[in-house]
């Protein structure tokens, strides 16, 4: 059952909306907090986050952040936050039926996607990544890792972004990226063609091959799946 988060301040007969969603086959969290929210966007694979534009605007906090960490973001509300394009911006005067049923849309709109560049795909419905048609045994995080990447369609993501990405701080979780891609290229290393599929770029970041591991790679990129240094 597809997962929407809502992350709402208190609001009159909020159960009604719970009920709606759970009735059209979804299944509703509600957070009131922004570190509530937060918490559990870093912790559950959700489908859809239904954000509540004034807790947005009274955290002062990134949207980006949040987009990174789900695939599809509905704010509810008015907000001074510069969002991405492709977020929604909901009336906050929608009724809880007419809100429900662009719920359901807007997930089962982003459940049919499935990306792909060379022999890696990722199935945003089922929530797994495949290389040459067999499924990579990674965590959800190293998931979005990977998703960032292959979003990026071959350019360089830097670490700093992706610190940014996945955790919030641009500066602080380096080794942790650095960990979750020895982890990812592990994976794919186990599989014909799957060494060279993930690339660092030296002084830069982390880019998927141009060809899914088929590329002679320039002398600054490395591919090891097993050294340190060279995450």
């Amino acid at each position: 059952m597809p997962r929407v988060l809502l992350a709402l301040e208190e609001r009159p007969q909020l159960e009604e909306l719970v009920r709606l969603l759970l009735a059209l086959k979804l299944l509703p969290m509600v957070a009131l907090t922004f570190r509530h929210a937060l918490t559990l966007l870093r912790a559950i694979q959700l489908d859809m986050l239904v954000l509540d534009g004034r807790m947005l605007a009274a955290a002062g906090h990134d949207p980006a952040v949040w987009c990174a960490l789900i695939d599809k973001v509905a704010v509810l509300g008015p907000t001074t936050n510069e969002l991405p394009a492709d977020v929604d911006v909901l009336d906050a005067a929608v009724s809880y039926p007419e809100l429900s049923m662009l719920v359901r849309e807007s997930v089962n709109n982003c459940r049919r996607r499935v990306l792909r560049r060379g022999g890696l795909e990722i199935d945003l419905r089922h929530r797994e990544a495949r290389w040459m048609n067999r499924r990579l045994d990674i965590s959800p995080l190293q998931l979005r890792l990977l998703l960032e990447l292959l979003e990026a369609d071959g350019a360089v993501v830097s670490k700093a972004d992706l610190a940014w990405r996945l955790f919030g701080n641009s500066s602080a979780h380096d080794e942790r990226v650095e960990t979750h891609v020895r982890r990812i290229r592990r994976c794919l290393a186990g599989f014909e063609g799957g060494l060279g599929v993930v690339l660092t770029v030296r002084g830069e970041g982390y880019r998927l091959s141009d060809t899914a591991g088929n590329r002679r790679r320039a002398p600054s990129e490395s591919s090891s799946p097993l050294s340190a240094d060279k995450a």
